[in-house]
């Protein structure tokens, strides 16, 4: 059966997912991005703003915003993109989706080729197990000239962050709130004590995310790096759709391609995935 579209907040239209077992997923059209991810139990699994702007303009905080052509504010478009806060749509051909699983694409516009002059087709593919999110992101060079673009995944997931520790993250890495300084690769285990953004370049291998209460393994490919974020709590306070609390709840581990840009020639394509396995 396919994805069927029904109408959520403030009346913006999403897909719900849900798999035999009970886990399910929602998905929103505004920004083709995914709000929530529950356990078969009801176990919220991703952290969503209580004041998440769902008014089909701005970006939605929390859950999995879609970044792309352009992480952060590194280029001249707006930050992290556009795809974040476009409409995307359900792909039509996409025949191997079920109650489980939904294709989302965004085409170019003349919007996007005001501030990006390419043609182009994104997909996002959103995929459910009993313990599992499959995330598959997908962009094809539909024209005449080569482009190039930098993306993430930017998953939230709902963990206490002081009390959390991740393993595999043993490359350099970019402090932003160091300036944007390179750190070299330290085989410790990296834990939250306050506001972190860095990113990881050339991670070669799953990050575990371990919880008193459960871990995450969180495995890429086609994305090479790794953006841990969480704002702390003076930055959150900062922000007009989060709470200072909110900082204590949510970590951000994001599959990422940011240090060796992605170049597509006419007609080439890119797919890279983050999937996350919970236990």
């Amino acid at each position: 059966m396919p994805a069927s579209v029904r109408d959520g907040r403030r009346g913006l239209a999403y897909v719900h997912l849900e798999h035999p077992s009970g886990a399910a997923a929602d998905v929103y059209l505004h920004g083709g991005h995914v709000t929530s991810w529950r356990a078969p139990e009801g176990v919220e699994r991703l952290f969503l703003s209580e004041r998440a702007v769902f008014d089909g303009v701005a970006a939605i905080r929390g859950g999995v915003p879609v970044i792309f052509p352009q992480f952060a504010a590194q280029g001249s478009l707006p930050k992290h993109g556009f795809a974040r806060t476009a409409l995307w749509r359900v792909a039509a051909d996409a025949a191997t989706d079920g109650p489980s699983s939904v294709t989302l694409e965004l085409v170019d516009t003349p919007d996007t080729r005001a501030v990006f002059p390419h043609a182009f087709v994104a997909r996002h593919r959103i995929e459910i197990g009993i313990d599992t999110l499959r995330l598959e992101l997908h962009v094809e060079n539909r024209g005449i000239d080569s482009f190039a673009f930098t993306a993430a995944l930017h998953t939230y997931l709902r963990v206490d962050a002081y009390t959390t520790t991740l393993h595999g993250l043993d490359t350099a890495f970019r402090d932003s709130t160091a300036g944007g300084v390179l750190r070299p690769a330290s085989p410790d285990a990296v834990r939250v004590t306050g506001e972190i953004n860095r990113v990881y370049f050339g991670v070669p291998h799953r990050v575990q995310v371990h919880t008193p209460h459960a871990t995450f393994d969180v495995e890429q490919s086609g994305f090479p790096d790794v953006v841990l974020w969480n704002p702390g709590r003076e930055g959150a306070a900062l922000l007009p759709d989060m709470r200072a609390e909110d900082a204590a709840d949510m970590l951000c581990v994001e599959a990422a391609v940011i240090g060796d840009p992605v170049h597509l020639a006419p007609g080439e394509e890119w797919t890279a995935e983050q999937r996350i396995a919970a236990r």
